[in-house]
């Protein structure tokens, strides 16, 4: 794998009109910009564009694209719906969940839980629970993990595995 920056980030400004449409803007900036010099100069450019439309300016976001520059093969019988589903207790109480497209088979237990004890997925999960940057969408810190199956893109609550806890 060799993950590259993408030459340009994008900065998307949300836009909302009177009839409830939404639309958006999309710059470009040097993916070389930091992120809060990206902010500061998304921020100046909201105001500025809210004095030329007659919009809602809602909002906007800040992408920094990553692509991989020596693209290998999936692995074989790989498929996307096919899902480890992991659920994060946070640290406000609530829960957050994740959702990893083709889990290896191998991670998958008899009975649809995933393998706690695998060295690959405890790094994953460390890799999200030990330290401050992960958060769930509210800006929660992720804490733990509550459950973690496999799951379908189609699965319905009566089909998921029975057991579903294993940290």
């Amino acid at each position: 794998m060799a993950l590259t920056l993408s030459p340009a980030a994008t900065i998307k400004f949300s836009c909302l009109d009177e009839t409830g449409s939404n639309s958006s803007i999309i710059l470009h900036i040097a993916s070389a910009t930091t992120a809060a010099a990206a902010k500061t100069a998304a921020d100046t450019l909201a105001g500025l564009l809210a004095a030329v439309t007659d919009c809602k300016v809602l909002g906007y976001s800040i992408s920094y694209g990553v692509e991989d520059t020596a693209i290998t093969s999936p692995g074989a019988g790989s498929r996307v719906e096919r899902k480890g589903r992991i659920i994060f207790e946070k640290a406000n109480g609530g829960s957050s969940r994740l959702e990893i497209p083709s889990i290896k088979p191998a991670l998958v237990l008899s009975d649809g839980a995933l393998d706690g004890t695998d060295a690959d997925l405890i790094a994953f999960l460390n890799g999200i629970t030990g330290g401050t940057l992960y958060t769930g969408s509210d800006g929660s810190d992720l804490v733990s993990v509550g459950a973690a199956y496999e799951a379908f893109r189609g699965t319905t609550r009566e089909q998921l595995p029975s057991r579903r806890l294993v940290m």
